[in-house]
């Protein structure tokens, strides 16, 4: 019986800083498990970001080019249209 009454004041003992200690380190466990799924969540919205950069740069540089392409038919346009209006002042000088 002896050892039953040396053992009550050992779990009490064991309580009083036992069960704080239990509380913090389960707090701080549930702190870390939101952190690394808010860290998870990060990675996914940068990969998110990432790919919408990579679009728009695809945008861009398909914009680009049409502009290339464009500017090309017009330099084209005046060179057919300076052709055809000298053609006709030649045959206005030549007709009078």
């Amino acid at each position: 019986m002896e050892w039953i009454e040396n053992l009550i004041p050992l779990a009490a003992v064991i309580m009083i800083f036992g069960i704080p200690i239990a509380a913090i380190l389960t707090s701080h466990q549930r702190k870390m498990v939101e952190l690394m799924q808010g860290t998870r969540n990060d990675v996914q919205s940068q990969n998110t970001l990432a790919n919408e950069v990579q679009a728009l740069r695809y945008e861009v540089a398909q914009m680009k080019e049409q502009m290339n392409q464009q500017a090309i038919q017009m330099d084209d346009i005046r060179v057919l249209s300076g052709g055809i209006s000298g053609r006709l002042n030649q045959e206005n000088q030549n007709g009078s």
